[in-house]
């Protein structure tokens, strides 16, 4: 009766000071938390640290490249494992304080996981290309090409290993063929463009001044992108202005205007002596001179396509 009663007695001692009782507990919680243990009546409330979270993903971006890469999905594979790393590097920088050391002993654990997820996606590569080169051997490059359209296609491996299959495939077709297929020899037969002239509508300018609108950037993209596939083809730019202000200044003017589209042009990489500017000054208006629209109009630059045969 005495043991129970002091039992009883410490107990009730216990429940009137309740702020010792709180104070121990949350103490230990504390302890527990630091070290990276929550409490398990608290681990329900407290939410998943930053670092913790990056762990996590980086896991699942890892299952991702894996699942992928049983499925022949190299390209997405890749693509999981490059997410996986740039986690583990917004990872690494975190401040200390935001992580507990079992967080990052577990991403080193996982950075050799990503390391050896790489190896098995190289692997992985080099044996599509070495079951393309069989194929080439054993079968001939159409067979190889339709192993490539199903099998390496789909795959989507990086492009060194695409380049390599490409090149095996060209010399074998070199020697069946004696020549290059037609889909391989696409500068042979544009080497030659129909004379004409190309009116750049969309290219435009402001008035009294030789610099480029920004709205016709995207015509003289795609005019430069013919130039250069039709390596052969010689053009000539000629540059325009309205009938405003003297007609010598206008002259060079549009000498500037025209020197202004084939310095766009020589920049995406075509050839300065296929190119020459012209500035043909306020001839030849297409709208009337009296309207703001038509002098807009007349402010204009043309491609002319030079005949082969005269040059």
């Amino acid at each position: 009766m005495q043991k129970n009663g002091l039992h009883t007695q410490v107990f009730s001692g216990l429940l009137l000071r309740p702020r010792i009782v709180a104070g121990v507990f949350f103490s230990i919680a504390a302890c527990s938390i630091a070290l990276g243990i929550p409490p398990a009546p608290f681990s329900l409330f407290i939410p998943a640290s930053t670092g913790q979270a990056s762990l996590q993903q980086i896991e699942r971006d890892i299952r991702n490249a894996y699942s992928n890469l049983e499925k022949n999905r190299i390209g997405k594979s890749r693509l999981a494992i490059l997410a996986a790393s740039a986690h583990h590097k917004s990872f690494k920088q975190l401040d200390r304080s935001q992580t507990t050391r079992k967080e990052r002993c577990a991403a080193r654990k996982l950075r050799r996981e990503i390391r050896k997820a790489k190896r098995s996606i190289r692997r992985n590569e080099k044996a599509l290309v070495k079951k393309s080169l069989a194929v080439l051997r054993k079968k001939g490059p159409y067979a190889a090409l339709d192993f490539r359209k199903e099998v390496i296609t789909p795959a989507k491996i990086s492009y060194r290993e695409y380049a390599q299959i490409d090149r095996a495939i060209i010399r074998a077709l070199y020697k069946t063929r004696g020549d290059k297929p037609h889909i391989y020899a696409r500068k042979r037969t544009e080497q030659s463009l129909n004379p004409g002239k190309v009116v750049l509508e969309s290219v435009q300018f402001q008035s009294g001044s030789a610099s480029l609108k920004s709205n016709g950037r995207e015509q003289l993209d795609s005019m430069a992108k013919v130039l250069l596939r039709y390596s052969g083809v010689e053009a000539e730019i000629h540059g325009y202005t309205d009938n405003v202000g003297d007609a010598r200044l206008n002259r060079r003017l549009s000498q500037k205007r025209a020197q202004a589209v084939a310095d766009y042009f020589i920049r995406k990489g075509i050839d300065p002596s296929r190119i020459t500017a012209i500035g043909m000054g306020e001839k030849n208006p297409i709208a009337d001179n009296r309207t703001a629209q038509g002098r807009a109009q007349n402010r204009r630059v043309e491609l002319v396509i030079k005949d082969q045969n005269d040059s």
